[in-house]
């Protein structure tokens, strides 16, 4: 569910699109994750590239832009065997779930599919859109040995002016721990004034020295079962509070 903020990065609801996929190299692509920046607009119109390892991982990246200021881009990868880590986000050589009686994880898979969306409505305001589905199975045939975890989400950047940018967010997830388990879902929205120094009008413009405020509200699953560590850390409550500041810069 809802995650620590570092002080560093992107709040939580946006950091999560951030997730594993294939890297450039065949031999590599399935044992490290990389967290790729949306495409700028008006690159190539096309892509699209899949690779699969002995260990059993298969994954393909792709994306096109149909317009000047439009753009999206999608990932989907499955791994299977010791090769099925994916759950949240997570590498592939991150086995997830436990072995069969036997130690062995043939009847584990893991599942990730991401799509996300970059339009520009105009010189003043951007709209980011995406979208996270993990599925993850152990080898033991449990029950309770499968998880589940869906995101949907939309940040959108406000121009006020050349340095200064005003981000609103808006943040769906759920998560489903075992077979007969309920969906724990949580609600977030945030408010976020940027301080840009390059000047200039675009998401992809950094460093930023942020300021943000997220309220968020669980479900009853959600505070029941803790699943979050805002919840673990406070107790159980229906609503959350973040507060905090932060630094990002590309290199």
């Amino acid at each position: 569910m809802a995650r620590a903020r570092p002080a560093a990065s992107a709040p939580s609801s946006w950091a999560s699109t951030c997730t594993s996929s294939a890297s450039g190299s065949r031999r590599t692509c399935c044992r490290s994750c990389t967290c790729s920046r949306p495409r700028r607009p008006g690159f190539p119109t096309a892509r699209a590239r899949g690779c699969r390892t002995s260990a059993g991982c298969w994954a393909l990246r792709g994306g096109w832009t149909w317009a000047p200021a439009a753009s999206t881009s999608f990932s989907v990868r499955y791994g299977r065997g010791i090769a099925n880590g994916g759950p949240g986000g997570g590498q592939t050589w991150n086995t997830f779930g436990q072995p069969d009686a036997n130690g062995r994880y043939a009847g584990a898979l893991g599942i990730e599919v991401v799509e996300h969306l970059l339009i520009d409505l105009g010189p003043r305001y951007s709209f980011n859109g995406y979208g996270i589905f993990h599925y993850g199975r152990g080898g033991s045939g449990r029950p309770e040995d499968e998880t589940l975890d869906i995101a949907v989400g939309a940040r959108g950047t406000w121009y006020l002016a050349k340095v200064f940018h005003l981000i609103q967010e808006a943040h769906f997830q759920g998560l489903k721990v075992g077979e007969e388990g309920p969906l724990a879902t949580a609600v977030k929205l945030t408010l976020m004034p940027a301080f840009v120094p390059t000047a200039d009008n675009s998401v992809f413009a950094r460093p930023h020295f942020r300021l943000f405020y997220t309220i968020a509200f669980y479900d009853r699953d959600a505070v029941r079962t803790l699943v979050s560590p805002y919840l673990q850390t406070v107790g159980p409550t229906r609503i959350g509070h973040y507060l905090g500041a932060q630094v990002e810069w590309w290199f």
